[in-house]
């Protein structure tokens, strides 16, 4: 078989990186010199490079995450009041994997939060873990609505089953007391089974009274104290110094 129709041939298999490694094989006389199963390995190689590589382009535009947060990209001043061993630590992800804990970061207004979200975010994706960003006001309106269209249980089946689900923005809006009981199931569904990260402005002392001080707001917070690593964020806003 001539080389390029052998090259076609794996493209018909949908073996795109093996195609893409033999052309360059074929096209550099030193690879002549290597032996046949290092060639064949360095095409399996690239081969699942290219299927990572598609796997997380995938992850990412579904996951509609606010900002391409890359995580190397976290800035540690000590303005901050960013660990930065625990903020690495948690890159890592293992907590995703493990769908034991969650994350909870607060700050004011300009000091990173969503940016820091969707840095983790990205972690999660390059790790190959499914990953959904919503904000939470936008997010308990389309829950409300779907309490009278039917499609409630989709919504909530969904959301159940991101390996990591970034919620944004939590404190902005006033709750109905309808709408805490809607944030409370979104948590019980994932808590102890997948992870979840929160943002808000409000440190997390202030949470239990946003969220009307009662039974709900209990519940909410003993599935989310015991479980998480917090992250107070500190200082200037970030918009302002650029």
């Amino acid at each position: 078989m001539e080389n390029s129709q052998l090259i076609l041939s794996l493209r018909a298999l949908r073996l795109g990186g093996m195609a893409d490694a033999l052309e360059q094989q074929f096209s550099n006389p030193t690879w002549l010199e290597v032996p046949f199963e290092e060639r064949l390995e360095a095409m399996m190689e690239n081969e699942e490079s290219l299927r990572k590589n598609r796997k997380i382009y995938r992850i990412l535009k579904s996951s509609n995450l606010r900002y391409h947060a890359a995580p190397e990209e976290i800035t540690y001043t000590p303005a901050r009041n960013l660990d930065k061993a625990l903020v690495r630590s948690l890159l890592t992800c293992q907590w995703v994997e493990s769908g034991t804990a969650n994350l909870l970061i607060t700050g004011a207004t300009g000091t990173g939060k969503t940016w820091l979200a969707c840095a983790f975010g990205m972690a999660a994706a390059r790790k190959q873990l499914s990953v959904g960003y919503r904000r939470v006001g936008l997010l308990l309106e389309e829950l409300e609505a779907a309490h009278h269209d039917g499609e409630r249980r989709k919504k909530q089946d969904q959301l159940r089953k991101y390996d990591l689900l970034v919620l944004d923005d939590l404190g902005l809006e006033r709750l109905s007391h309808n709408a805490v009981i809607d944030l409370l199931n979104v948590i019980d569904d994932r808590v102890g089974r997948k992870s979840t990260v929160i943002s808000a402005q409000m440190p997390t002392a202030k949470w239990h009274e946003y969220l009307g001080g009662g039974a709900e707001a209990d519940a909410i917070m003993d599935r989310l104290i015991h479980t998480s690593q917090t992250l107070e964020l500190k200082g200037p806003s970030l918009r302002a110094k650029r």
